[in-house]
């Protein structure tokens, strides 16, 4: 049983991880629609460094 909450946790964990990442590429295509309106600048380079800390990769060519 043991075994089994920690497979499952892990599973629960990567799953969260799954949509913390759609949530960052949802925020940043809306941002970079934004900012030719307002000035977004440093709120798109913390989530460039948010998404390459979580996977190694450029958001803008995980986009494109």
């Amino acid at each position: 049983m043991l075994c089994f909450n920690i497979i499952y946790t892990r599973i629960i964990q990567f799953i969260l991880k799954k949509s913390e990442l759609r949530k960052l590429i949802s925020d940043y295509t809306l941002l970079k629609i934004k900012s030719k309106k307002h000035n977004v600048t440093a709120q798109l380079k913390e989530i460039k460094h948010r998404y390459f800390h979580e996977t190694g990769r450029i958001i803008s060519d995980d986009i494109n």
